[in-house]
């Protein structure tokens, strides 16, 4: 999953960093934090209040003090105390609010799948950020599941309001015309027509480490051991799970899942965990993610509560060489000229393999930062050694990295750099249609800010 987010990522990441001043806050606020998962702010003098009413949701100052800080953490040119800024994202969380509205009203209905998937992305964005659980847990003063029960909804909402503008949205095209009269319009503004920084273009070759037979059983073996001792009374499944279990993010609270609808966990998973009877623990269930023991706590039609623990399948470090072997073999027949052709047979990543292993043309800053310190030492035409590589959690492996050219840093103009300017062009019509919907709709839906 995260080997096809990483494509997404690296594209919809440079081109929100390529937008202008003018669009930062738009696109910012689209992608507006989650209410519920902001962290704990200082105590002050002032009790929090209400600063706005739109439809049935209100936002409270608490909330607009969090929105502003953390886009203050992430952009160091926001002044959290300017008023202008305080304004312009007010305006932008009633904005969503109302978009929410309007995705209610309309019935737009977002799965559990979909929910699911991006708590994950943004759990994983915690822990990057913060560096540990422990550290989350501290500073938003909750335990990771109780961060998740509380962000869900919260995810949904933001999901319908996004499905909406994309369905609103989504076919927004420019014409020449329209592309020629952009970058007329805008060629000497850097602030909405930013300078191409210096960009590299780098390709790689994917092989995956699988386990062994050997490691599998060991596995195997370890999780019916913990097991039996659980179902024989000589420890408590929460003790085993603080224990033993791989899944950090459940294994301090015993394993607890929380309550879950069908198709959130994967199906190995879930055929197990349905099939149980309350307080039932099951034998070792494989899964892509290793051995799960599972103990239901209960179970509705369409949704279950269970607690799990996890063992991970190990690399042995027989497959490690072997994978190593085959990526020295690789490099010592790969030349820049022939890398694409030998990543389309060889590469075992699909997300990349059918684009000729092809990492895009980003600066390198944008790249991951394991990706980024191995391609700064390398020069143009290089081919790196196999290096550890996992962007799927579900899927260790190793690679090798060309850097096949560096393109310096220019302002875009129309011959080089047409498809940059269109996708500025696209998004400067898309901002503006969107602030005529946003019009459109605040009259349609209430919303008031209150003194």
């Amino acid at each position: 999953m995260l080997s096809k987010l990483l494509i997404k990522r690296l594209h919809s990441k440079i081109s929100l960093r390529m937008l202008s001043s003018i669009f930062i806050l738009f696109i910012t606020c689209s992608y507006i934090y989650p209410i519920n998962a902001q962290p704990q702010l200082r105590t002050g003098n002032t009790l929090d209040r209400i600063v706005a009413i739109v439809g049935s949701e209100i936002i409270l100052q608490s909330t607009l003090d969090a929105q502003i800080i953390l886009m203050a953490e992430h952009d160091s040119s926001i002044d959290p105390n300017d008023e202008n800024i305080r304004k312009k994202v007010l305006d932008e969380l009633i904005n969503r609010n109302i978009l929410i509205t309007k995705a209610e009203e309309d019935t737009i209905s977002v799965s559990d799948e979909l929910v699911e998937e991006r708590w994950n992305i943004y759990y994983q964005e915690l822990l990057n950020y913060f560096g540990s659980i422990e550290r989350i847990e501290s500073i938003y003063k909750k335990s990771i599941n109780r961060i998740k029960l509380e962000t869900r909804d919260e995810i949904k909402k933001m999901l319908m309001s996004q499905q909406l503008e994309a369905k609103l949205l989504s076919d927004v095209e420019v014409t020449g015309k329209e592309i020629d009269s952009f970058y007329h319009d805008f060629k000497d503004s850097i602030m909405v027509l930013p300078t191409i920084p210096e960009q590299v273009e780098l390709l790689h070759i994917v092989r995956y480490i699988y386990p062994d037979t050997v490691s599998k059983k060991n596995t195997y073996d370890l999780a019916k051991s913990v097991r039996d001792s659980i179902v024989s009374a000589n420890c408590s499944f929460a003790d085993a799970a603080m224990k033993y279990s791989a899944d950090i993010a459940t294994a301090k609270d015993g394993g607890d899942l929380g309550w879950a609808g069908k198709g959130i966990f994967v199906p190995e998973f879930e055929r197990a965990a349905y099939s149980l009877q309350k307080d039932e623990i099951s034998l070792p269930i494989e899964s892509p993610f290793g051995f799960h023991i599972i103990q239901l706590i209960e179970k509705e039609k369409d949704s279950i509560h269970c607690r799990h623990i996890l063992f991970k399948l190990a690399q042995s470090d027989s497959e490690v060489e072997k994978v190593k072997n085959l990526l020295d073999s690789i490099k010592s027949v790969a030349t820049a000229d022939n890398f694409a052709e030998l990543a389309l047979k060889f590469s075992e990543e699909k997300e990349t393999k059918g684009f000729n292993g092809s990492l895009g043309k980003f600066s390198i800053r944008e790249f991951p930062p394991t990706i980024a310190v191995t391609a700064k030492k390398l020069k143009d035409g290089e081919i790196s050694s196999p290096e550890p590589y996992q962007m799927d959690p579900l899927k260790a492996g190793m690679h090798i990295i060309l850097r096949k050219e560096t393109f310096p840093e220019h302002r875009p103009n129309l011959e080089q750099d047409y498809n940059f300017i269109k996708r500025y062009a696209t998004e400067y019509k898309r901002f503006n249609l969107r602030k005529e919907l946003i019009a459109k709709l605040r009259k349609e839906v209430y919303w008031e800010i209150l003194d």
